[in-house]
């Protein structure tokens, strides 16, 4: 995952022994042996920092596979705003019994599994016990790691995308972009897209996108108001950008995942 992406599942990463550091939504996530971390993939994600001897398991939910179930919907929701963070002692057990099952050729490993991760999951929930924020690290905490697997965390970068994250739906120029980094513009931009894969202006459709896959989900707000809520200034601009990020209108989205404007 050197490069920046989306995608519409739940991602779940299970942190078996080492240390990895993401970007997800414009803020650095270090996460270390033991740690369970939940999040909503639609959001800009990067992994920057993996730490020699990592090893981890990785597994990605569909997000419908939730939606409709009144009892994950606070699990849900939380995961739409941001990552969800956990340790428990029985979770390496938990995971290789996961990997086992689904590896069965019989179908009843692979039921177990489905209700075991949701149930795992569940326990996530704000208003489950033993739920933690994610730790939020300064990208100069890895300035003087060796890391020969990924690229080090970029104050650069970290200064861009926190602009576009805190700012995606207001209307941003490549001045308001690179004013924190104190470089040149066009140098700036060029290093974002060095490190993360794309550019600084599919970065910000992504996040506007998230976001107003968010509002689809969570409100009935009409699809004018989600347009310019998330940063798109026509109609039209939200309709194109959102079916090619998505590969679904915004009223296609709404009706087969979320809320109806009724």
């Amino acid at each position: 995952m050197r490069d920046d992406h989306t995608h519409g599942d739940i991602e779940i990463n299970f942190i078996e022994q080492g240390e990895l550091s993401y970007l997800i939504g414009g803020a650095w996530r270090t996460y270390r042996t033991g740690d369970l971390v939940a999040f909503w993939a639609a959001q800009p994600h990067h992994l920057s920092h993996c730490a020699v001897g990592t090893k981890g398991i990785w597994l990605t939910v569909p997000l419908g596979w939730f939606l409709g179930q009144p009892a994950a919907m606070s699990l849900v929701t939380a995961l739409l705003v941001g990552p969800l963070h956990d340790q428990r002692s029985d979770d390496v057990a938990l995971f290789a019994s996961w990997v086992s099952a689904w590896e069965s050729p019989s179908p009843i490993g692979e039921r177990i599994v489905r209700l075991e991760v949701e149930a795992r999951l569940l326990r996530l929930a704000p208003d489950a016990p033993q739920v933690h924020k994610a730790i939020v690290q300064p990208a100069a905490d890895h300035a003087g790691d060796a890391d020969p697997v990924h690229e080090q965390s970029d104050p650069v970068i970290t200064a861009m995308a926190g602009v576009m994250a805190g700012h995606y739906h207001e209307t941003l120029t490549l001045d308001d972009i690179t004013s924190t980094t104190g470089l040149h513009p066009r140098y700036a931009i060029a290093r974002f897209k060095k490190a993360l894969g794309v550019s600084a202006w599919e970065y910000l459709l992504r996040l506007r996108v998230a976001a107003a896959q968010r509002l689809l989900l969570t409100t009935a707000d009409d699809l004018l108001a989600v347009g310019y809520a998330s940063g798109f200034g026509s109609p039209a601009r939200f309709y194109v950008t959102f079916k090619r990020h998505t590969g679904m209108s915004p009223r296609a989205y709404r009706v087969k995942h979320g809320r109806s404007p009724a």
